[in-house]
């Protein structure tokens, strides 16, 4: 059975302070193309996300043809994960629990580790600092299977599939590691004062790999500008200073 899974607020006691988000319209996303390949077998999605309605569109795509992609994203309400191999579903992780609140961030921790020599570990989602372990639809990645995560003729997408399926909502404190399997303890914890509460961490010190970014929404005039050492910024396709927000997980405003 499906159920509603509450978000996090701000009312924890946390030292890490979250400034930015930026808020998308449904018409919006930010884009990298990747120039050098890197590991097609483990990478680590990150992201906080604050939904404006029915959640049902993509949060993020590693994105080579209509034929060939992986796509982080939501079906109204459900959280789901899927890899489109030659034209065909090849591996599907589909969440029964529902997302639904819209005045609540989540916390959306995505690893692919194909390596991984248990076989419902090679694609681990948590929610909110606990992972997800009821699906309405299982098919896990073959032993090393490469699902071209980073291949050198992908496209990496941020609130899209590419330049379609666009988020509506907020994000906030978007991270992708290529070639590293990194727990959702890296990226948040849970507060001591209230010990349901799941806050944000800082990441700046994680190794973010070859087409890694950090995007931290801080710089009105680049908010496709990857923070972490790569440098690797994104081009920001109808987002505008104006998309800048100061709602966050860490200062979450009624809605």
């Amino acid at each position: 059975m499906a159920f509603l899974i509450g978000g996090a607020n701000s009312a924890a006691d946390t030292t890490f302070s979250v400034a930015n988000s930026v808020r998308l319209a449904g018409d919006a996303h930010g884009q990298k193309s990747i120039s050098s390949g890197g590991s097609g077998t483990t990478a680590t999605l990150s992201a906080w996300i604050k939904p404006s309605a029915l959640p049902d569109k993509a949060i993020f795509t590693s994105y080579i043809d209509a034929n060939n992609f992986v796509e982080i994203y939501f079906s109204s309400g459900a959280f789901r994960v899927y890899h489109y191999d030659g034209g065909s579903v090849s591996n599907a992780l589909y969440t029964d629990a529902l997302y639904r609140d819209q005045s609540a961030w989540y916390h959306f921790h995505v690893i692919f580790d194909t390596a991984n020599g248990t076989e419902a570990s090679r694609i681990i989602i948590t929610v909110n600092g606990t992972r997800v372990t009821s699906f309405s639809t299982t098919n896990y990645p073959t032993s090393s299977q490469d699902m071209e995560l980073n291949s050198s003729s992908a496209t990496l997408n941020v609130a899209a599939r590419n330049a379609d399926e666009q988020f509506l909502g907020y994000m906030a404190e978007v991270v992708w590691l290529d070639g590293t399997a990194s727990a959702a303890s890296n990226f948040g914890e849970f507060s001591e004062d209230s010990p349901n509460i799941w806050m944000p961490k800082d990441v700046s010190g994680l190794t973010f790999g070859t087409n890694g970014a950090y995007l931290d929404f801080e710089d009105s005039g680049n908010l496709g500008d990857d923070h972490s050492t790569n440098t690797n910024d994104w081009a920001e396709n109808n987002i505008a200073a104006a998309d800048q927000a100061t709602d966050t997980p860490t200062n979450n405003f009624c809605t």
